[in-house]
């Protein structure tokens, strides 16, 4: 919840008890203060998480070659970024930015598509299928990060922020949790916003299976 809606929901008493308003007023000053604290509730659209694989991969893309060399940079600059030492002796940075998965995706309704792309790999992702994940927008001749995440799959949100559709990326923990990550965009890139964690079991008889996950905010496990 933002800050100003927790000085909505907090200040809405204490202006009632000080001031005197008639009653469609009051009703109109608490009405106000809900919206602001319920309106920004996350809801997950997990019917539309997507993830991207090797059948999606840059170097099996029907690009032009100009365009490839352009992503395959960005990314590269990424990888250099993650840690020394890499890549494995068996490939190149080259190598493993052209298997990175890749799908175009229209953010912010502009007719011109973002690129999310997808790192795979033993040596970049984790045990339970977790990646980096990026997304990258053209600029000029080449492209500039948008986001950098790391997670199995993401969802693109009906929801919109500044223009731009939110992202919530989700990391795998077992076949029955995970977290999830929920970004916005503002000044100029996609900010990290709030963190959630899925279940599938019921909160009361973890044997049971749920038909929709349940979902709370981030706790420490």
């Amino acid at each position: 919840m933002a800050r100003q809606d927790v000085l909505a929901l907090g200040l809405a008493p204490m202006i009632l008890s000080k001031c005197s308003f008639p009653p469609v007023v009051a009703l109109a000053v608490l009405f106000s203060a809900a919206i602001s604290c319920f309106g920004q509730t996350f809801r997950w659209n997990w019917r539309e998480a997507r993830s991207i694989g090797r059948d999606q991969s840059l170097r099996q893309a029907t690009i032009g070659e100009q365009e490839k060399e352009a992503i395959v940079a960005v990314i590269v600059s990424q990888l250099e970024r993650r840690r020394a030492g890499w890549p494995p002796e068996n490939q190149t940075q080259r190598e493993l930015a052209l298997d990175t998965a890749i799908e175009i995706i229209d953010l912010n309704d502009d007719g011109t598509g973002e690129l999310v792309a997808r790192a795979l790999g033993p040596y970049l992702c984790s045990p339970t299928g977790n990646c980096p994940l990026w997304i990258f927008q053209k600029r000029g001749p080449g492209y500039g990060l948008l986001l950098e995440g790391f997670g199995q799959r993401f969802t693109i949100e009906k929801s919109k922020t500044n223009q731009y559709r939110d992202v919530v990326i989700s990391m795998h923990g077992s076949a029955m949790y995970g977290d999830l990550k929920l970004y916005r965009y503002e000044s100029g890139s996609y900010q990290y916003a709030a963190c959630h964690e899925y279940y599938w079991t019921a909160l009361e008889d973890v044997g049971q299976v749920l038909e929709e996950p349940r979902v709370t905010p981030c706790t420490s496990r």
